[in-house]
């Protein structure tokens, strides 16, 4: 328990997705778009999903550029 980073779950409670998501079963991977990769937990239940993040995506040198300006 010591080597887990004990600020690597963030809850966001009442979260907005598109439709298609609530037709996701535990398992399923897709990717949101900006944010990175994700896979429905088996936590998940029909009332609440329950999604991990399983890779970020990085920001490019370019785009940090940009938001700098």
């Amino acid at each position: 328990m010591e080597d887990l980073n004990p600020t690597s779950e963030t809850v966001i409670k009442g979260a907005y997705a598109c439709t298609q998501l609530s037709k996701a079963q535990p398992g399923d991977r897709f990717q949101l778009e900006r944010l990175g990769y994700f896979c429905v937990d088996s936590d998940s239940s029909s009332s609440n999903m329950v999604i991990n993040r399983t890779c970020t995506l990085r920001e490019s040198a370019s785009s940090k550029a940009v938001s700098k300006k």
